[in-house]
């Protein structure tokens, strides 16, 4: 039995898997289950295990992003699928691109704080200003 924060208790369990797509290849990670009626299951191994909410491992993800900022989509995927052999198809691979630019910028503006309160004597070098440019370029397109 699980009791969650939002004090519906769990009483059923039942064997489930899920799949992942990771950079050595998919795999299904078996977890267990806990359920109600009328509620969503819970999976609690997910977060011990830091499963991501979708189907693409962390290191998928991140192989995306970083090459997503200097590739096209359709580059990014043959490169993944010649590196690693995970298939991830084009428009996976640009909601992925999206993901990891949506806080992009606050992440370095926090950053930058936090240097600057650190060592006041360091300065950017501008290499996030030009690679944000580039995100945002991407993130437009794709609305388009």
């Amino acid at each position: 039995m699980l009791v969650p924060a939002d004090g519906v208790r769990r009483t059923t369990r039942r064997a489930s898997a899920r799949p992942l797509t990771t950079l050595v290849g998919p795999v299904d990670v078996e977890r267990t289950a806990y359920q109600a009626r009328d509620v969503g299951g819970l999976h609690p191994m997910d977060a011990s295990l830091n499963l991501p909410p979708a189907q693409y491992s962390h290191g998928v993800e991140r192989f995306v992003a970083e090459h997503a900022a200097i590739l096209s989509f359709d580059d990014v995927r043959h490169q993944l699928l010649k590196r690693t052999g995970a298939l991830v198809a084009k428009r996976q691979v640009e909601e992925i691109a999206v993901r990891a630019a949506v806080d992009f910028d606050a992440f370095y503006a926090e950053r930058r704080g936090a240097n600057a309160i650190a060592d006041p004597t360091l300065r950017s070098t501008g290499n996030t200003s030009r690679a944000s440019s580039s995100l945002r370029r991407i993130s437009a397109l794709l609305q388009m």
